[in-house]
């Protein structure tokens, strides 16, 4: 193509041929965090401008039509296949459901137990943990009402964009292992403005991990969804806030290693261990249905 006939291109072309010649990383990249933040932006943007208990049915209805959208309905057409491919899979077998919801909840369990053991190793950073959260100056029922609206932003926003439309065609040009260990350290990196997030940088990278394998193994973002919702709803209500209970215990270092601590390191242990388990079902299930079908 010469000089002129390139200048005489639509814009809406031009953007095309060079949205498209950029690598499949870059561009999954840009994808999966624009997707994330369009979603989870929207929910503090509707909280401070509609009153409640109205912003939280707006809320809902932004987060049916968000995942609606990314998973292939409406314009434009020729987006249409590609936010279905990377929303992955919304109808799960039995043994699916069977096997993926004990692994997403293993996972809220070994996060949730790493953070534990971690403060009873360190000293709780109770301000940089609360900073930014003021949901324990909410009446109960406002507060539980934030809490959890706030955890299903994060929770599917966050598994759309990241473990959807960033892993998938990662998987698809790098294979499962190199895309959920690029996502994961990117998942990482963008909550690196957050006050708490030095502290929490370990948990941080080991549950995307935990919900990219998830991903990747059953084909579906639901369990991962669920697990993130869960997850997000006892930081907020726990570890950010007192609104479900205040974290007290002593270091080890004032206390020694006492039951408390030995629990929290059995779950751990035990929750890792389910989850590698379950996941391993999930495989073998997989690999069974598709020899029956081919068989078939």
């Amino acid at each position: 193509m010469n000089a002129t006939s390139f200048e005489t291109l639509p814009t809406e072309s031009l953007f095309r041929s060079s949205w498209r010649r950029l690598p499949v990383l870059p561009r999954s990249l840009i994808l999966g965090i624009g997707v994330s933040a369009c979603g989870v932006l929207s929910w503090p943007i509707v909280s401070s401008n509609v009153p409640v208990p109205w912003s939280f049915v707006v809320a809902l209805a932004i987060l049916w039509l968000y995942c609606r959208y990314f998973s292939g309905s409406w314009w434009p057409g020729s987006t249409a296949k590609a936010r279905q491919n990377a929303f992955r899979r919304t109808r799960l077998k039995a043994i699916e459901w069977k096997w993926g919801i004990p692994a997403a909840l293993a996972t809220v369990a070994i996060v949730h137990a790493s953070l534990v053991l971690l403060f009873r190793i360190i000293p709780l950073p109770a301000e940089e943990l609360t900073s930014g959260y003021a949901f324990g100056s909410l009446a109960p029922w406002l507060a539980w009402a934030s809490i959890i609206v706030s955890a299903l932003f994060a929770g599917i926003c966050e598994e759309v964009g990241f473990r959807g439309t960033m892993q998938v065609p990662l998987e698809q040009r790098y294979g499962r292992r190199i895309a959920i260990g690029v996502v994961s350290i990117v998942f990482t990196l963008t909550h690196l403005h957050q006050s708490w997030a030095p502290w929490l940088f370990i948990q941080l990278f080991g549950a995307s991990l935990l919900w990219g394998i998830l991903a990747a193994t059953i084909g579906s973002l639901i369990p991962g969804m669920i697990a993130h919702t869960l997850l997000d709803t006892l930081a907020f209500s726990y570890w950010y806030s007192d609104v479900g209970g205040r974290f007290e215990r002593l270091t080890l270092a004032q206390a020694g290693i006492d039951l408390h601590f030995i629990f929290w390191l059995l779950v751990l242990v035990t929750s890792m261990m389910l989850f590698c388990w379950f996941v391993l079902n999930i495989n073998t299930s997989s690999i069974e249905s598709n020899s029956v079908s081919s068989d078939s």
